[in-house]
């Protein structure tokens, strides 16, 4: 597939309205607002709303964040189940440096710890491939400049599963 344009996901901006807008001005895909696992598993009615998609829009992909395997799986299951437009992906969020993401060992704090990573993804895709559905991973260059591990950590969650890998070119120190 070639993709011209894609547009990442941003808290508070890539809401289903803001996707739309972008694909009427031509990107081949968009990505919601990160979804919190965690808040899935619980019913949270809020997050729901984050990670609908509508028809306007281009291919959308739903990404979600968190750190245990099992409720990273549970929760793409629900989502992917309970969606009323059908995702082109699940992304999964390595690469968020908010400090309330990372105090909780989400986001780019799995950039430190290869093998959780690797385990997520494995769960994950047992999901996604059930659906018919690829599974991509975000991630940052590192965390930080003494810790740029990229190319060793993509290599570690596409022997996982992972069908795309996005690379943010910065640390987590670098926000």
């Amino acid at each position: 597939m070639k993709i011209k344009a894609g547009l990442s996901p941003m808290a508070g901006f890539t809401d289903a309205p803001f996707r739309v807008i972008c694909s009427e001005m031509g990107a081949d895909y968009t990505v919601t607002e990160m979804v919190s696992a965690v808040a899935v598993c619980y019913g949270d009615k809020k997050t729901f709303a984050i990670s609908g998609i509508s028809p306007l829009e281009a291919p959308c992909a739903i990404q979600i964040f968190g750190h245990d395997p099992e409720m990273m799986a549970h929760a793409a299951e629900v989502l992917i189940e309970k969606a009323e437009v059908a995702p082109c992906a699940i992304d999964v969020n390595m690469g968020c440096p908010v400090r309330k993401i990372v105090t909780s060992g989400d986001g780019s704090a799995l950039m430190k710890t290869p093998p959780l990573a690797a385990q997520i993804v494995k769960k994950v895709k047992e999901v996604t491939e059930k659906h018919g559905l690829p599974l991509w991973v975000k991630i940052r260059a590192g965390w930080d400049k003494k810790s740029i591990n990229a190319p060793y950590f993509a290599s570690v969650v596409a022997d996982a599963g992972a069908d795309r890998i996005t690379v943010h070119g910065r640390t987590r120190d670098m926000m």
